[in-house]
């Protein structure tokens, strides 16, 4: 899956922020986990995957991958993914959009961790113009669910 996070009026974009499951990714870090650049100046925007929770190499990442234990398929087990939007200025509007393969959207389920809204994340309305998000504090927080695949269980 990618994440895009866009401001249009100031021609800002983060796109290189991917994450899902990999038959060679361990829980926690691993080598797929490719650490997040700080930003260089302002204006800025950019997605990170946080984990503090990875001891020595606790950091904002790119990317964050999760072990998929079925060679059968693509999307296995379940799975939630913790991201961040970041600026440098509240009060912004950003676009926040996503690209995927659709046996994952049809599973997945987005979450504002700050306002409580969720977006089911196969509507085609989001998958073809994301989510408008009003960067209330320069930090937003959400988390991406994924339910897994039903024939597996």
């Amino acid at each position: 899956m990618r994440l895009i996070a866009e401001e249009p009026t100031l021609n800002m974009r983060s796109r290189n922020n991917v994450f899902g499951q990999l038959l060679d990714s361990a829980a926690g870090y691993d080598e797929h986990d490719l650490p997040k650049l700080a930003p260089f100046g302002t204006p800025y925007l950019t997605v990170v995957f946080p984990h503090p929770d990875w001891g020595l190499k606790a950091g904002d990442y790119a990317s964050d991958y999760r072990p998929n234990r079925e060679t059968r398929g693509r999307g296995l087990p379940a799975a939630n993914w913790r991201f961040e939007i970041r600026t440098d200025t509240a009060g912004r509007v950003v676009q926040l959009r996503w690209e995927g393969p659709k046996d994952v959207l049809d599973r997945s389920e987005l979450l504002d961790e700050d306002t409580g809204a969720r977006y089911k994340v196969k509507h085609p309305r989001y998958i073809e113009d994301g989510i408008p998000v009003t960067m209330t504090t320069p930090v937003r927080h959400f988390t991406w669910r994924y339910t897994g695949d039903p024939s597996v269980r």
